[in-house]
């Protein structure tokens, strides 16, 4: 049997779990079999007053088992086994009845007699050992699956604390795609499944916009990936993640503290060249194109040296940023019941602080959830569950662009005072000093609140007159608040005069001051009522059935406010002035209507059959358009239950083969950003109020009217069709574990305009329709394998997944000729294809230049030793658009994987896990991509350039390099998009290291303590991958923006 990590999060599960056991003397050498019974060990005295009972538990190789609950029947006194299997529990009286349970085992009661000490050992249940799964509406055992889903649990997610969730499901399950595109406080990661786009997130069957749920209130985390999503409807064309908190068990009352401390730093940021190297080059500029060298071999010697006011160096990241910024984590839970009623309760809060040196970037969220439920009477439960979060984040008025990114920009010789004076920043007009922009007292701030509360009840009635049916009815309530406020404020940066001693203002920004003030508003409404109906005839046909209906409404307001101020002391609307205020509001609602039905047959867990169904209503299209019907069947067949196989060999556990297709409707048609592309009302005719344009009549500005354009009641749902094959296998007792994926998703009526392929002078603005097409194809592969060797535990468990897609058709202008055709028609084309220039090497001399193909439409007189050369595709002897030719794949992996290794040795645990992809390219560009970008500093690894032996000496002898010699900005004819600033992209990183020690209970039992366990840990630790500089998973092209962060924690766990 696996024994699990020593967390305390399964002392709280195993409560929840349906064991049993058998329980056999101490003494005994009898074989362990389903006959076997409790057997006295020695012979006490029979005592009538309460007495202690000792005991330990093992499985039936003798290995203890970690966790078990043993639990006085009716009661909620109970104890938990340690590290050993071993337990004590006082307050027990003769004829007691103590029940054993842990996860994956039968549970079978046992009646205290006379006797105090046990050896009890639990029988593996068959059937446990088929894990429940949560899917659309309900749960199934992983075994009858017949769809694509993958699941992690409680212990999981909990390792190496992250400051959000999607950070956590990186490399942990086939098909998810995670990439984590900044370390600023409180930033998601872009999470979608198979590359289809952001996916529909629910917690505890409620939509919810992100991931911000306190990592330690999760049960599990299942993610839909094929026709399975289909029951969930129009939102779910991208797939679904369905997160599922955790909830009360019957036992005494369980208090768990989880808190980690961390310390954070940048994965990597490039290295700048010092003022002697920016010297240097500036010069090597100015002589390439044949201009007299700005500073000269006196003073770019006097730079060198480095000590003289005016040439000495400034490293603008140590200037701008700190190293070890702290987060902390603390959460503190309640867990326990009676069988009437069970509670689970939790709050938690999270702070994260930036990296400015100025500590003007943080990021805090508090969180809280109860989730109890009440048994009214025998057939009667009802379930209420709150929860919440309030998130705060501050932040300098400017973003990135101007702040990480201006550690490129300032000439490392600049100091970031004027004079060295503190509070004068230095600037120039085109160089906008970043350490001002990063202080919010000096340039301003973005403060943004998001309050978030969501109420589900619902009532479950079994109806004794019908077995295997339920009726549920569930309601749920869910406000969002989101409240920005952005002040700029404004500011100055100077230039000193030595000889006058006067500061000169050279700069002024935010000018003027303003204030913007945006609150937004959600409410959400959803009432579902359902019928489940799940009973077995003849022991073999196993049948589930579900109905359901469910209506939702949206409302949404929005409001925004914008003053000008001359006096920027009080940040407040009022303190502004009348001069060019603004303001904005809207109002919206929508509204769903859904029936939902499923049928769930299977024979003997052999033959397995599924199909669902969902009718939906979306009002933002035509009548006769606004009802879509969504279909999906599975089949799954069990080898491993058929004779031939059964009988025949122990070997396989489990060996099944599994189909789906399902059709999906899409209302929304999310963008990279998740957000919804699709207009509604389309097929409505009239005028759009206010039009965008203004009118003075005398004194008065009135708002204009503009005509919606052309209707069209056409307009419907985008579909997706989605195919998936799949395979799972189980071998020696769940040692050996294996999973296949292949699938295929067509998808159509994407919506677009005719605008690209109708002439401009059409008079009318087009509505969108129902155009483009395109089709995605992959597959995933998983293996695992876990074993216990003695006192050893260890799991090895690899995944890896695939996906390209291609665009079928896309609506655009006709190309003029047969070449344009090949480089611009983006029809029956895959959609990461990217066209440029065929980089062949570097030029060598003056012959290699005279000798090949002219590619700066001067005859070559500009090119020098080391500029790029590109393949003359055409053979005409010129270097030009026609020479274009496919090249390389987008910024996006085509392929993702990650393993995960665990291992535990009595109370010490360790686990690693690593996450990677490959398939893609990265676009060095801007900064990253030419040496003084603008004028602005160089990264150092441009120092390793074609240059002169001699700066200053025209005849001097080429030193080859990796890079051309320097040309600010990039001389054109080696800028052109290529090969060359192209690279073809792999990283590997360690996204988590965890090394914990629990303690033995007998330690901790005179403080009252159930657990304890320490933790160290850490993020992002270890990177490799094959890019010169920057972070591999960043999106922008010059990749300067605020980098991943390396984050190491230490933390405890303790149960009470």
């Amino acid at each position: 049997m696996k024994k699990e990590p020593v967390f305390a999060t399964l002392v709280l599960l195993s409560v929840m779990t349906s064991p049993t056991i058998m329980a056999t003397p101490w003494h005994s050498n009898t074989k362990v079999g389903p006959e076997s019974i409790v057997t006295k060990t020695s012979s006490k005295q029979n005592y009538v007053n309460a007495k202690t009972v000792k005991g330990t538990v093992v499985d039936e190789n003798g290995i203890p088992i970690i966790g078990a609950n043993i639990v006085v029947a009716g009661t909620t006194h109970g104890t938990v086994t340690d590290i050993d299997g071993n337990f004590t529990l006082e307050g027990v009286n003769n004829g007691d009845k103590l029940t054993i349970s842990y996860i994956g085992y039968i549970e079978q009661s046992l009646v205290v007699n006379q006797n105090s000490e046990y050896k009890i050992v639990l029988k593996e249940d068959s059937q446990s050992l088929d894990e429940v799964v949560v899917v659309g509406y309900g749960t199934q055992k992983k075994v009858n699956l017949t769809g694509a889903v993958a699941a992690i649990g409680a212990d999981e997610i909990i390792q190496a604390p992250v400051a959000n969730i999607s950070n956590a499901l990186a490399g942990r399950l086939p098909g998810i795609r995670v990439q984590n595109t900044g370390g600023t406080p409180g930033a998601e990661s872009s999470v979608d499944i198979r590359g289809f786009g952001k996916p529909l997130i629910l917690v505890d069957g409620v939509e919810q916009p992100g991931f911000q749920v306190d990592p330690n209130e999760i049960e599990s985390i299942s993610v839909l990936k094929d026709a399975s999503a289909a029951i969930y409807g129009v939102k779910a064309g991208n797939g679904v993640v369905l997160i599922t908190t955790k909830k009360g068990a019957e036992g005494k009352a369980q208090i768990t503290y989880n808190g980690s401390i961390g310390w954070q730093n940048f994965t990597s940021y490039p290295d700048m060249v010092d003022a002697a190297g920016y010297a240097e080059l500036t010069d090597e500029d100015a002589i390439n194109r044949g201009n007299a060298p700005v500073y000269g071999p006196d003073k770019l010697a006097l730079f060198r040296e480095g000590t003289q006011e005016g040439y000495k160096s400034y490293d603008w990241k140590d200037i701008l940023t700190r190293k070890n910024a702290p987060q902390t984590q603390h959460n503190i839970n309640v867990n326990g019941g009676t069988e009437k009623v069970k509670y689970f309760m939790s709050v938690g809060y999270l702070n994260q602080e930036g990296l400015y040196a100025t500590k003007d970037i943080n990021f805090s969220r508090y969180n809280f959830r109860s989730n109890i439920s009440a048994k009214i009477s025998k057939y009667l439960t009802a379930d209420a569950q709150l929860s919440g979060h309030v998130q705060d984040k501050m932040a300098p008025y400017d973003d990135d662009t101007y702040i990480i990114h201006g550690i490129t920009r300032m000439h490392p010789y600049y100091s970031p005072y004027a004079n060295d004076e503190e509070g004068k920043h230095y600037g120039l007009t085109n160089f906008q000093n970043p350490l001002a922009r990063s202080d919010a007292d000096v340039s301003g701030y973005r403060k943004e609140r998001k309050k978030l509360f969501n109420g589900v009840f619902s009532l479950k009635y079994d109806m004794p007159f019908i077995p295997g049916l339920s009726a549920k009815v569930l309601f749920s309530y869910l406000t969002k608040v989101e409240e920005f406020k952005t002040f700029a404020k404004e500011f100055k940066l100077y230039s000193y005069d030595k000889e006058s001693g006067k500061y000169n203002t050279v700069f002024t920004g935010n000018s003027p001051s303003n204030l913007t003030r945006k609150d937004y508003t959600q409410e959400q409404n959803m009432l579902q009522f359902s019928l489940n109906y799940n009973r077995t005839f003849l022991d073999k046909h196993n049948v589930q059935a579900l109905f359901l209906y469910e209506q939702r409404e949206d409302l949404d307001d929005y409001l925004q406010a914008y003053r000008q101020f001359a006096i920027d002391a009080l940040d407040q609307i009022n303190s502004g002035s009348d001069k060019n205020k603004n303001n904005a509001g809207v109002a919206s609602e929508l509204a769903n209507a859904s029936f939902v039905g499923r049928i769930n047959y299977d024979y003997a867990s052999k033959y397995l059959f599924e199909f669902s169904f969902r009718e939906d209503g979306s009002a933002k299209f035509y009548k006769n358009n606004r009802w879509g019907f969504f279909p999906s069947v599975s089949v799954g067949w069990r080898l491993s239950e058929e004779s031939f196989i059964k009988n025949n060999t122990q070997i396989f556990d489990n060996l099944k083969i599994r189909a789906s297709y399902g059709v999906m409707g899409d209302d929304q048609f999310l963008d990279s950003s998740g957000n919804p592309q699709v207009l509604p009302f389309q097929y409505l005719t009239g005028y759009n109020y206010p039009g965008g344009t203004n009118y003075i009549f005398g004194s008065d500005v009135v708002n204009s009217l503009i005509t919606k354009g052309l209707a069209n009641t056409e307009y419907s749902w985008l579909t997706s069709k989605i195919l998936n094959v799949g395979f799972d296998a189980s071998l020696w007792n769940r040692k050996l574990e294996a999973s296949v994926d292949v699938f295929y998703r067509k998808r159509d009526g994407l919506f677009a305009y005719r605008s690209g392929s109708l002439p401009n002078t059409f008079g009318a603005s087009f509505p969108q329709e129902n155009l483009n097409s395109d089709d995605f194809r992959g597959f995933e592969l998983v293996l695992g394998h876990t074993n216990t060797v003695g006192d050893w535990t260890y799991s090895v468990k690899g995944n890896m997944s695939f996906t390209r897609a291609k665009n079928r058709h896309i609506e655009q202008a006709d190309p003029i000729n047969s070449y344009k055709n090949w480089t611009s028609n983006f029809s029956d084309r895959w959609n990461n294809m990217s066209f440029g220039y065929k980089c062949v090497g570097q030029f060598q001399d003056q012959e290699d230049i005279n000798n090949w193909a002219i590619q700066d439409d001067a005859g070559n007189t500009t090119m020098m030793p080391g500029d790029l050369k590109y393949e003359d595709f055409n053979g005409d002897g010129v270097i030009d658009n026609n020479d274009i030719q496919p090249i390389t794949r987008s910024n996006t992996p085509e392929i993702y994987f990650g393993l995960d290794l665990s291992a535990s040795w009595k109370g010490f645990d360790f686990s690693l896990l690593m996450q990677g992809a490959t398939n893609y390219n990265v676009y060095m560009s801007g900064c990253l991509g030419n040496a003084m970008f603008n004028g602005s500093n160089t990264l150092e690894c441009f120092m390793d350039r074609w240059h002169r032996e001699d700066l200053y000496d025209p005849e001097s002898a080429w030193i080859p390099g990796k890079y051309p010699s320097t040309w600010n900005s990039g001389k054109p004819s080696n800028t052109r998009v290529s090969t060359f600033n192209h690279i073809s992209s792999y990283y590997l990183r360690v996204k988590n290291i965890e090394f914990g020690y629990t303690f033995p209970k007998e330690w901790l039992s005179k403080v009252y303590v159930e657990r304890l366990r320490l933790y160290v840990s850490g993020n992002n630790v270890l990177t490799f991958d094959n890019l010169p500089f920057g972070d591999p998973e960043a999106p922008s092209s010059d990749r300067i923006l605020y980098p991943q962060l390396k984050i190491w924690n230490i933390g405890v766990n303790v149960t009470f």
